[in-house]
């Protein structure tokens, strides 16, 4: 709170996809939870967009929506959400800490660099991270309880959190943290022989996926099911794209020394390490923490769990290099989840949580040899200062070669930094190597803390660009948007539909301030990429029909029209050339399992005449609800320019009617010649159901764990190891 104070008190906002992305999908769940509803479809972006099926969002998270419920919509509200979900990881990291008898400096030391590292400090604007990566330590703290116990209870809890993080998390670091906890848990000593390791092994990681499945499907059945045929992203990505796409430059592997050097790209993004974007260069996470975990492995470089907790980070950095190293590449063919997400740096989290659990374990290796009367082996710990002062050097001198000198003050930063942080380090070890059992207990823990505090004061404030806008500008910008709010969900109040615009207010494309002021746009910014609705949305003719107020259409007899990137071309010829499209329909099956059909398949539309306007009635329109009344020529089929998803149904004269996607994007009815009075309904019968079940779910492992945690038995606290 106190390095973000400016945050709070309204004197700085947030940046990039936290302001334009994540504080309106925010300030929209805080509307509908104040308004006791859950919202299912977002007519406000793209002409209308699932919003269940876009995990980030945690449209069905039960912490989201309480948080909306009890925060609101405002600019504040949101901001106290996402530095409470920054500061929770922090507390997971001293819960895991207690587990592991680390002592209080230990953990406190620990914690304020997880929570300051460079995965949080670059991806401070994607609140979907912060979310992940701050439940990852609890699922981490409960699992390991479980393997030491070889109870079944800790497991499930562990499953909850694991569930609960992929409800608004980023789905890359869902199935990240699925192959952490696999791997975490082969370090834990299973049992006695190999079949009892198996068995404790195989339980606890079976109910903790199978509880975290039913927490978690609501969400992502959704993002399959709803998302097939709207969006492009539902299969798997190729391979190039997923190896290499925003993998982790070598060079970039120096900031495990500075912060600095982040803070230098997020000033030369385009100079610095040009193929891995400002957000995910940093492996940094604190000069104690490091120091901590190369102690702790320097006094027991045999621990089986210390091991794999280094193959951890180690495996985390050879995958983040993505396509520089061909570990990425095997994973992407050997396990098939991981086809799905691209930015190969977020495997940066492998090595920034196995290092801090290294470091846990080596203060409480650390406590236990000032609570001794021995003095400490001298030979690895010096070893251990030595490497730090040449990582130091080797920074400093990688800093000079690597940039440009029109950034002088970071350079200097660099250079104060590494002779200030690692020399103090280093004295701290040479203190704990030489000096008096006495001494050691007095400064030791003091100059582990006060290392942290400095070290995440100066790593914050160098890396505030990637966190924080603090000119007048955005300040201006953010408190017109917070004055402009509005809470209704009426579409069409008095009957009068809201005028559709092209972009959010302010003309900016990647930005999502239609949510915030209830305006319905064709465009916005959103994860949910359709191909053809990306082109049609810059088409002048196309774009027109699903504009303004008037965007319904008439069409005698539509052809059925395969979902190819041929057809629509066709389409968009036909429609600069008439000024107005033609209307044509596309098999469901087809769109759904984005089967584009053969070359040959083709339908000739340069002969089609263009669609009539349909004049309605609108008699009610909110997000999971069309209502109207149109008067048709003649039999035929009625354009709507909404969005066509596979859960939307439909009635014409209360008898229920095919909704068929239209024009590559949205849906269409078949009407008869006279009065028809039209019903669009969003289904959300499935996801309730599941959203229930693991809203149930998640309440009753909370229940059952507060009452476990007033028994005798807590699985927490284990004492150090003698």
């Amino acid at each position: 709170m106190v390095l973000n104070r400016g945050l709070l008190l309204g004197t700085e906002v947030p940046l990039w996809d936290a302001a334009n992305q994540f504080r309106p999908f925010f300030a929209l769940i805080a509307d509908a939870a104040r308004a006791g509803e859950l919202i299912s479809w977002d007519p406000w972006t793209h002409a209308g967009a699932p919003l269940f099926a876009e995990p980030q969002v945690g449209a069905l998270s039960l912490p989201h929506v309480l948080a909306g419920w009890l925060l609101g919509s405002s600019l504040l509200g949101f901001v106290c959400w996402w530095l409470f979900v920054w500061w929770l990881g922090g507390v997971g990291i001293l819960c895991l800490a207690r587990a592991l008898g680390a002592p209080v400096w230990g953990g406190f030391a620990t914690a304020l660099g997880f929570v300051l590292s460079g995965l949080y400090t670059g991806h401070a604007e994607h609140p979907s991270w912060l979310w992940s990566l701050s439940l990852w330590p609890f699922v981490v703290w409960r699992l390991d309880v479980a393997l030491r116990t070889r109870r079944t209870w800790p497991a499930v809890e562990a499953g909850a959190l694991w569930g609960l993080s992929a409800c608004g998390g980023y789905p890359g670091l869902t199935i990240a943290s699925g192959i952490y906890l696999a791997i975490f848990a082969l370090g834990r000593p299973l049992g006695d022989n190999a079949r009892s390791a198996f068995a404790t092994y195989t339980r606890s990681l079976g109910a903790l996926v199978a509880v975290g499945l039913v927490v978690m499907a609501a969400t992502y059945v959704s993002f399959f099911r709803a998302g097939a045929g709207y969006h492009d992203r539902v299969g798997a990505l190729p391979r190039e794209i997923a190896v290499a796409e925003n993998a982790l430059e070598p060079g970039a592997l120096a900031t495990l020394a500075t912060p600095t050097l982040a803070a230098l790209k997020a000033k030369d993004r385009a100079g610095l390490w040009p193929t891995t974007d400002a957000s995910s260069v940093s492996v940094y996470l604190g000069v104690g923490v490091l120091l901590l975990a190369v102690a702790g492995f320097a006094l027991r470089p045999r621990s089986r769990r210390r091991i794999v907790l280094l193959l951890l980070a180690i495996l985390g950095v050879c995958m983040a290099l993505g396509g520089h190293l061909p570990l990425r590449g095997w994973l992407y063919d050997l396990l098939p989840p991981t086809r799905y997400f691209r930015q190969s740096t977020l495997f940066r989290s492998f090595f920034v949580l196995a290092v801090a659990h290294l470091a846990l374990l080596g203060s409480r290796d650390v406590a236990a040899l000032l609570a001794s009367d021995g003095r400490a082996p001298r030979r690895p710990l010096l070893w251990a200062a030595l490497g730090l002062v040449v990582l130091a050097v080797a920074t400093i001198a990688y800093h000079c070669v690597a940039t440009t000198w029109n950034f002088r003050p970071l350079l200097w930063a660099t250079g104060a930094f590494a002779v200030l942080f690692w020399g103090a380090a280093a004295v701290l070890v040479v203190l704990l190597a030489g000096s008096e059992p006495a001494r050691r207990r007095r400064w030791i823990p003091a100059g582990f803390v006060a290392l942290a505090l400095l070290d995440a004061g100066a790593t914050r404030t160098l890396n505030a660009r990637t966190i924080c806008h603090d000119d007048s500008g955005a300040l201006a910008q953010a408190r017109d948007l917070d004055a402009a709010r509005s809470a209704s969900f009426d579409l069409a109040p008095g009957g009068v539909l809201v005028p559709r615009a092209p972009w959010a207010p302010g003309e900016r494309f990647l930005c999502n301030a239609q949510l915030v002021t209830k305006q319905p746009v064709l465009g916005g910014y959103t994860t949910q990429e359709n191909r053809f609705h990306t082109v049609l949305q810059r088409h002048p003719e196309l774009a027109a029909m699903a504009l303004g107020t008037h965007r319904f259409w008439f069409h005698d007899a539509p052809p059925q029209v395969p979902w190819s990137d041929t057809q629509f071309a066709a389409l968009l010829v036909r429609t600069t050339l008439l000024g107005v499209a033609p209307l044509v329909l596309h098999d469901t099956a087809e769109v759904t399992h984005h089967a584009e059909a053969a070359s040959s398949a083709t339908v000739d539309i340069t002969e089609l005449p263009a669609c009539e306007p349909a004049a309605v009635t609108v008699k009610q329109y909110r997000p999971d609800v069309l209502e109207f009344a149109c008067r048709a020529p003649r039999a035929g089929w009625l354009l709507v320019t909404d969005r066509w998803a596979p859960d939307w149904r439909a009635e014409v004269d209360g008898r229920p009617v095919a909704v068929r996607c239209a024009n590559f994007v949205f849906r269409a009815v078949p009407v008869h010649a006279g009065d028809n009075v039209v019903r669009f309904t969003y289904a959300t019968g499935l996801y309730d159901a599941l959203t229930a079940l693991g809203w149930l779910a998640l309440l009753l492992v909370l229940g059952r764990s507060v009452w476990n945690a007033h028994g005798a038995d807590r699985g927490i606290v284990v004492p150090p190891p003698t």
